[in-house]
């Protein structure tokens, strides 16, 4: 859930991470390849602290 319009940057945030980790020479491939695991539900938590948002990851048929 995205309050205070803070909904757009979410789909950006995933890029930004993995740009600020080449940037800190932590991606060791080069080249093109699939991004699937390339950081952590804790780097993309890390990356949206800042925003007004809410996440939770759930499994279909389970009440939240």
């Amino acid at each position: 859930m995205a309050r205070q319009n803070h909904g757009p940057e979410i789909p950006v945030s995933p890029a930004l991470a993995l740009a600020r980790k080449f940037v800190r020479g932590q991606l060791p491939l080069r080249g093109a390849y699939p991004c699937y695991e390339l950081m952590s539900l804790a780097e993309f938590d890390e990356e949206v602290s800042a925003l007004d948002i809410g996440w939770s990851i759930g499994t279909e048929g389970t009440q939240a």
